[in-house]
């Protein structure tokens, strides 16, 4: 192995043989298969729970993915990048191509780790926000009476230019006869 290995060599290294029944299936699915192994697919579909739930599961999130929207890069995006990939390639350098089914097999990998990721963090949220209301203290007869009197602490500052019992008295009498008492 030489010292000097591109980054492209690298990357392909360290991938992982994807499985070839998993990659039968999404030619299946896709409608790559040829028709005697089509049937034979759709065989081991009836006959094997486990791959009819696979297919199923691949079916599933296809159609999720399918269900979301495109995603639009401006212009500038775009020829910025373009621009970094002309400077980046050179000519005499084949680029690594994998076909459709290995980059769709690894495009819907990386989702469903994403999508496993996101879920996991959403629960642990959740029974976090539970548990945190389970041990929330109970309030006190002191905190409920406080809350039934926000109000009148709200509008303390209001209620402080009173001067005695006998101006609310006065304002009471006055509110039933329709006149108005000066404090």
């Amino acid at each position: 192995m030489s010292p000097a290995k591109s980054d492209s060599e690298h990357d392909d290294a360290d991938l992982v043989e994807p499985d070839p029944h998993l990659t039968r299936l999404v030619a299946y699915l896709d409608g790559e298969l040829p028709a005697e192994e089509s049937e034979l697919m759709e065989r081991q579909l009836a006959a094997e729970p486990v791959l009819r739930k696979a297919a199923d599961s691949l079916d599933r999130t296809w159609q999720m993915l399918g269900a979301l929207e495109e995603a639009a890069a401006s212009g500038e995006f775009t020829r910025k990048t373009i621009a970094s990939i002309r400077t980046v390639s050179t000519p005499d350098t084949p680029q690594p191509q994998l076909g459709q089914s290995r980059s769709r097999i690894r495009g819907l990998l990386s989702a469903a780790r994403l999508t496993l990721l996101w879920t996991a963090a959403g629960f642990a949220g959740g029974a976090a926000g539970l548990a945190l209301a389970r041990n929330a203290p109970t309030p006190s007869s002191q905190d409920e009476q406080l809350l039934q009197n926000l109000d009148l602490l709200l509008d303390y500052q209001n209620m402080r230019q009173i001067p005695d019992a006998r101006f609310l008295q006065q304002l009471a009498q006055d509110e039933k006869t329709g006149t108005e008492t000066q404090p």
